[in-house]
This record gives structure tokens, sequence and C-alpha cells, in this order.
């Protein structure tokens, strides 16, 4: 089923592409009685499928589909029903193409959209408008106790209502929903006061398989001015412009009269605008701050707006200083780039001390030490008051704990042949081992043996490695069940082995390179010194049984391994931060954000521990987080990991999302529009496809596809096809898509191409062959994400279609599997006014300070130039200059 519509009478008209309905012969077609049940009075029958549906006031049915035939009579693609279900014989414009969204106006007229080139046989691309048939009736009129809301003709039949009464046309009281009655909805019982503004709202439904929805409106009463947009508070830096803006209606002419602080404003050097709906203020000042509200009139009377709040900041920080990692010895500059009125002076400070002789805008360190890391501030002041940066954390960088290893033996057998094996080893950076190796140079076939003991002698862990015959040089490697952790302090002892009698081979110390946190204890000087592989090896099993080495991780002050990650959140979910340090014990942790000490709370655990967690993250969480380790030598900070909280939602997911494919030939080019009937191909899940070696995917494969290498071939090219939602606006959107792809394909959000994978070649044909096959570069099984481009993105139904290209006819591998994300407020949304020779630019969204950049050629990457410095508020008034002008506005 695509569409449904509720007629006047509470009856169910259903639209689809299906054949039966309540167990009833239906073609594509039907209607349901008020408790559920077919109608079986109602079955004119459409021949393809009905996608969206419109119910008239006086009863008629509008349909849109893909259909040829309509109660029995051509219809193409659009066509009417009387109430009764007989077909319309006066209305039969047709389109040429699929009609999937249909809306009536309040004024009766028919807006159609679809994949048409021609609507009432008049040239019109996806979108037209019809006249009415009939006239649009209606009229609401009230007394003291009752409300009656007449509807009738072709006007919009609406399937709830709601009155409201307002004394000013600004504060709405709600009255309640109507009831039907013949050809009206009513509102009964009531006690309405004299004068005022009565309003009805009726709720229509319609579109795109009638997925959205939208009021019609009618009032009496006085005219007064309506406000329908309130001015917005905000905050601006010193010497910026700041305006505020209203939208009213009402009845003509409309008085403005704007108010600071219940002081009525006039027109002067740095305001214009008192008595229109935009109040201006530049080159603003710690003065200007205050609350600005505007009284609207007119004949008939007044109403007065919400109070916005303007807040000056003076002075401000532009730039803020960054974090950095900085090696012992080396030089670091921290910096702030800050306005106001003059002068300004700065102080720095680290971990919140005063620095000597740290009182201009940048602070150098000329040889960055130990105890020089902490978190650095500068406090910005003038007459007007200061300004604090946010913190930067100066880190000492470190090395890693420990870096890859070897040991060897060299052993001869007999006078002829030279042989060597060296056991290898990786310490990770959380402090675990996950391998052991060895090091071989042999001309047979071998089983080696490397273990890893305490210096006490109990095995932790051992391998079997085997070397292929022959096996030159080669370093091989087999991985332990489990990751095996390491304690800082505790001696180990690693070595390997080689099978075969151990009289005939004797060991040579090797040297081995260590990183500064590793202690290199011991080295065997012969084949009896040491501790040996388990006893129940015999000697034929092992020529040489004993540990080739001994180390230690270094105590001492707390040494950080790993630094935590910067991450993005959706809100709602869970973050983490982590660390691993290493260091005498007792080690101990304090988390910070933004320089303020975290305690644990309701969403947040792990304060004083190596791993902070925040449940249900808003976005007053986002920031920047570090931790200071301590113990009795010393303490050190982490880098700051900065916390992006995002509101990206999962639109589709790879294995559980619905995709229409075709693997059965060309589909020409109109295939991605949103018009197009798929109803033909079959439905499957991903991943979708075929793959010689599928365990090095995540996902497993649903939905079989042959490929071009495969006997029988399969297609040159595959098509999908899916629907998703976005219920939201589209200014400000981003939308994210995590690709399985094998081996090219293209990528199209409602007909329009949003991105590529491996296809270079245009026009892009059935036949097109991808650049070649995956990059070599790319592992295959790896996902490719691309960011779409939002710009063809629609409020409530969208269409998502891929082609997917194999290499040749000797492709042996075809995969297509996604996961899109969607953020409905990721992205920087910015509106532009006109005001006079100047534009104003406001903007919502992303995260300061801004950028705000110009250019008269936006085809050309480089041609962007910066407007002004940059600015911690989302406003700024820009002259326009000659010509035409783009603008954009960049955050952090």
């Amino acid at each position: 089923m695509n569409s449904l519509a509720v007629q006047v009478d509470g009856k169910i008209v259903v639209g689809g592409i299906f054949s039966t309905l309540g167990g009833q012969p239906r073609e594509n077609l039907g209607r349901l009685n008020v408790n559920g049940t077919l109608d079986t009075d109602f079955n004119p029958g459409a021949d393809r499928g009905v996608q969206s549906l419109a119910v008239q006031a006086d009863g008629k049915i509008l349909l849109g589909g893909s259909f040829h035939t309509l109660g029995g009579q051509p219809r193409e693609r659009i066509g009417r029903l009387n109430a009764d279900g007989s077909l319309d014989a006066d209305f039969n414009p047709g389109a040429d193409g699929t009609v999937s969204s249909l809306a009536v106006q309040a004024d009766g007229k028919i807006l159609a959209g679809g994949n048409f080139t021609a609507l009432g046989g008049q040239p019109r691309n996806c979108i037209g408008r019809l006249n009415a048939t009939d006239p649009a009736t209606q009229s609401l009129t009230s007394d003291a106790s009752t409300i009656t809301w007449l509807r009738g003709g072709s006007s919009p039949e609406v399937w709830r209502t709601t009155f409201a009464h307002s004394p000013d046309g600004s504060a709405w009281t709600d009255l309640g929903a109507g009831t039907r009655i013949p050809g009206s909805w009513q509102l009964t019982g009531l006690s309405l006061p004299p004068g005022g503004t009565i309003r009805a709202r009726g709720y229509v439904t319609g579109g795109r398989n009638n997925g959205s929805s939208w009021f019609v409106e009618a009032r009496i009463g006085p005219p007064i001015p309506v406000l329908y947009a309130q001015p917005s508070s905000r905050i601006n830096s010193v010497g910026t412009t700041a305006s505020f803006s209203v939208y009213a209606f009402g009845n003509e002419p409309l008085g403005y009269q704007w108010y600071k602080d219940d002081v009525a404003l006039a027109d002067e050097p740095n305001l214009t605008g008192a008595l229109t709906p935009t109040l201006t203020l530049s080159s603003v000042v710690e003065s200007d701050e205050g609350g600005y509200r505007v009284v609207i009139t007119n004949a008939d009377g007044s109403v007065t707006s919400e109070v916005a709040t303007l807040t000056v900041l003076d002075p401000y920080i532009g730039v803020q200083p960054v974090s950095q990692i900085v090696t012992a010895g080396e030089s670091v500059t921290l910096s702030a780039t800050a306005g106001g009125t003059e002068p300004l002076t700065y102080q720095w400070y680290k971990d919140g001390v005063a620095l000597p002789q740290a009182t201009e805008a940048s602070h150098t360190l000329s040889s960055f030490q130990p105890s020089d890391a902490g978190v650095y501030t500068v406090v910005v002041t003038n007459l007007s008051g200061s300004a604090t940066s946010a913190p930067a954390l100066l880190t000492l960088h470190l090395p890693a704990a420990l870096q890859g290893w070897s040991g060897g033996l060299d052993y001869s057998w007999g006078a002829a042949v030279g042989y060597t094996l060296g056991w290898q080893f990786q310490v990770n950076q959380d402090m675990s081992i996950t391998t052991l190796g060895v090091h071989v140079l042999d001309v047979w076939s071998h089983h080696h043996q490397v273990g890893l003991w305490t210096d006490s002698g109990t095995l932790l862990a051992s391998v079997t490695v085997t070397s292929t015959d022959p096996e030159y040089n080669q370093v091989r490697w087999a991985p332990l069940d489990t990751p095996l952790p390491l304690s800082a302090g505790q001696v180990y002892r690693i070595g390997a082995n080689y099978p075969g009698p151990t009289d005939l081979f004797h060991y040579l110390a090797s040297s081995v390179t260590m990183a500064p946190v590793v202690s290199y204890l011991h080295s065997a000087n012969s084949a009896d010194d040491g501790f040996r592989f388990p006893d129940n090896l015999s000697s034929a099993d092992c020529g040489f049984c004993g540990p080739n080495f001994e180390f230690a991780i270094t105590t001492g002050q707390p040494v950080l391994i790993n630094q935590p990650s910067s991450r993005t959140n959706n809100v709602g979910t869970t973050a983490s931060f982590s660390v691993y340090a290493g260091g005498s014990e007792p080690l101990s942790y304090q988390w910070y954000k933004g320089g303020v000490e975290l305690a644990d709370g309701p969403n947040m655990t792990g304060a004083l521990t190596p791993t902070l967690t925040l449940s249900q993250v808003l976005t007053s969480d986002a920031g920047g987080y570090h931790v200071v380790v301590t113990n009795p030598q010393d303490s050190v900070s982490s880098a700051v990991a900065i916390l992006t909280v995002t509101d990206w939602q999962e639109l589709l997911h790879v294995t559980t999302s619905p995709w229409r494919y075709w693997d059965q030939g060309d589909q020409g080019t109109a295939w991605p529009a949103p018009g197009f009937d798929d109803s033909a191909w079959p439905a499957g899940l991903g991943l979708f496809g075929y793959e010689s070696t599928p365990s090095v995917y995540p996902y497993p494969f649903n939905t079989f596809i042959p490929s071009t290498g495969s006997s029988p071939p399969g297609p040159t090219t595959v098509y999908y096809r899916t629907h998703f939602q976005w219920p939201y606006g589209t200014c400000g959107a981003l939308l994210t898509a995590t690709n399985f792809i094998d081996d090219g394909a293209v990528f199209y959000l409602n007909g329009v191409e949003v991105g590529r994978f491996n296809i270079s070649a245009d026009p892009v044909l059935f036949d097109t062959g991808p650049d070649g096959p995956i990059p070599g570069a790319i592992p295959e099984g790896q996902a490719q994400v691309l960011m779409f481009p939002t710009d063809s993105l629609l409020t409530g139904d969208n269409v998502m279609a891929v082609e997917v290209h194999q290499y040749g006819t000797t492709s042996t591998d075809d995969v297509f599997g996604m996961t899109l994300l969607g953020s409905p407020h990721a992205g920087i949304c910015l509106t532009l006014l006109q005001d006079g020779s100047d534009v104003i630019l406001n903007w919502t969204g992303g995260q300061g300070p801004y950028q705000v950049q110009r250019t008269a050629t936006p085809a050309e990457p480089n041609s962007w130039q910066n407007a002004d410095a940059p600015v911690p508020t989302n406003s700024m008034r820009i002259p326009l200059g000659p010509g035409h002008q783009f603008f954009r506005v960049r955050g952090q």
C-alpha cells in the first residue's frame, strides 16, 4: 500500500500495488468501511500502481500513479472518482509520466508532482498545477456558544479541525477540536468573550505516498496585526552589526515602533530601521546591550513582539589558543586573537597560576620541559571587562612504550650450511602482546615454537610458527588465543626453539634495540643458561630450548602509553575516553572538561579512573576532555580529546533496509528518478552480490547476485533503489553513507547524482566499466565512506538509487551494501537579507569562531576571500559591493 485517505463519512480509500484487499480481489485501489471491513460497493480498479490520493470537500477522490486505466476507462496516470466510486468523466488532464504526488490547495487548485514532462497536454517538467473545475467554498461563523466552519466544492477535505480564540491576534487560547456535521465542522458549548479573533485550522494530507501533511486556515474577527516571526536574541562582538527582524501581517498600512528597555527608538548614526520590520545597530558597543521589542499597529489594533536580548562581548576572543603535543627541548608558541575597545591587555596562566612576563597576545616557551606541560589560558582585559580563552593543553610527547623486537640464534649444521633463527614480538600501545613470531632462514619446512615466561619460569604463552620450504629471511607470525596483558615492573623472558638435535647448535648473543621505557636485563650465553620450554618437549623436538632475552617495563614517573581520542557522537548515545598509563603504583586519575574538574554523576562515570564514560550525551556535553595521571613521583596530563555531539540518525542499514534491484539488463537513464516504477523489480536485503572470500566482509551476503565471471555470467551493471524518510527541514542537514562496493558505483538522491566510487566516465551507461578493479590501496571488504550533498534532499519521502558496475567480464566479485546516516543540524544553515546596500547574514549550526567569506566566482575554489575577521557570533552585516556576490560561512 502506498497511500491512504479518509473521506467525509470516515471511510478509508486505499491505493498502492496489490491485487487483493480484505481478502477480496481489488486491483491497486479499494475502500474500507469505518470498522476496517471491505466496502463491497467500491471497486473502480486501476491497471497499475496508485501512489497518491487527495479528497475534496465535495467527496470526490483524486488519484495519481502509474496507471493507464481507471474505473475501466483510459486515464493516463491522473484521474478523479466521484464520491460513490464512479469515474468523474469531466476530469481527464493526463500526464506522460508517473504522478507520484498530489495536493489540493485551499482555492481548489490541484498540485501534481512526479516523473512527467507534460501535464494536461502542456509541457510541465515534474511539477504542475491544474485549475479547479468547481468553486472552492468555505465560511466561518460564530455566536457566543457555537463555531461553524462550512467547507464545500473543490476545497481540500480535512481530517480533523481545531479552533482557537485570541483577544489580540498574538496570544491564542485553544477552544478544542471540531465535530463533523453534514457539510461542516462545528464546536459547541462555548462561552466566547466579545471581540477578538477566532481561528479555524483543518489538517490535510497528501504528497508522495500521502506522507506529507499541512493545514488550511480561516479567521473571523478584527484584522489586527499578527506576528508570524519573533525577533531572536543574539550575542555580538563589539564593533559588529546586530539586527532584529519580525514578519507580520494584517490590514495595511502596518506601522512599526522598536523599543529598547521600554524606551522608543529613533534612527541615529549607528541605529537604523526603528520604524521598519528590521532594526539594525552598527558598530555595537557595551551600552547597546539590552532588551529589544517592536510594537506593530494598524487601524484595527496593535501587537507587541517578544523581547530579544542583545549581549555585546567587549572584549572578545576571536581565535582561541590551540592544544599541542611538544617534544622536550622544542620551542612552542601559544597564541590568541582578541578584539574589543582599546587598550587591550593580556595575561597568560598555567594551571590557573599567572605566568610572569606572559603579557602579550602570544606566549612562547623556547625550550619545552616536562614541568611545562599543563593547561594554559589567557585573560584579555579592557576598561569594559575581561574575556577568558578556552583552555589549551600542552602535553609532553613520549615515545611509544615498546617497538618491534628481535633476538636471535646463529647456529650451523656441519660445516656446509648456515641457518638463522630469531624470535620476534610486538608490545601494543595498550601494553598487551597479541602475536609472537620467528625470523628464519631455512631450506626446509619447520615448525618453530616461541614462548614468553615470567622471570620465575611460569610459561605465559607459546605459539607454533610454520616456515615453508624454502623460506629465506622471513618473519613468520602466529596469534595468541587471547591478548596477553603486561604489567609495569614485571620481568619477562622470551625465547624460540628449532626442532633438531641439541648437539648441532651453539648460541651467539645478539644485539637488541630498546625503547627508553624498557630495561634490557639479561641475555643467555649458552644453550644451558636460562629457562626452558615445557619438559614434555623431547630433545628431538627442541634443538635450543632456552630464553634468548629478558626485558621489563620501566617504573617511575607516570607515562601515558595511549592518549584519549576525539570522537563524534549522536545525541543520546554513549561516549567514552580512555588512557593507558604506566609508572609506579599507585596511579590515580582525574578527568577534566574544559579545564574544570569532573565528578561522577547520573550520566557520567569513571571521573577518577582510566576510562571516562558519558551516557545519553547531550549537545551540552560537547567540549574538550583530558585526564591528569598522578603517582608519588609526578603527574602527567593527557592531550585534549574533543567530543562533538551531533544528531546523526540511521536512515538505512546495510542488512535490515530493503532495496529493489534489477540485474536483468539495461534500464536506460530514467531509473534513478523518484517517479520511476520499480514495482516489477525483486526486493532483498544486503549484502547483495557474490564474493569469493566472503569472510573479508563484516556482514553476511543475504541476496545472491552472480558476478560477470561466474557461469552463467552475471550482469555488467546492477541497479538498486530504496526509500527513506526525512521528517526535518533540509537547511543545515548532512548525509553520510558507508558503502561496500565491488567494483564501482554511482549514487543518486531523488534522481540527482550525489557521489561516485571508482568511476570517472561521463556519461555512465549500462556497459560503462569502472576505472579498474577496486584500487589496490583499498583492502577488499573495507567500507567506503561518502558524504553526500543535500541539495536534492526532500522533507518527507526520498529515493536513494545506486548503480553498481563490474570491471570486465572476468570479475569474480559483485558486492553492494549501504548504511546511511543523516543529521538535521550538523551543518551551518545560512540565511541572507538585503538591507539597502548591505547584506545581513544570519546562521545556525556549526561551532565558532566563524569565518565569513565572499566571492564573485564560486566555481573557482581559490577565489574565496575572508570578508572580515573571525567572529564568535552568528550574524554579520557586510556591504554588498558591485556585481554578483556569493557568501559562505565556515565554522571550526
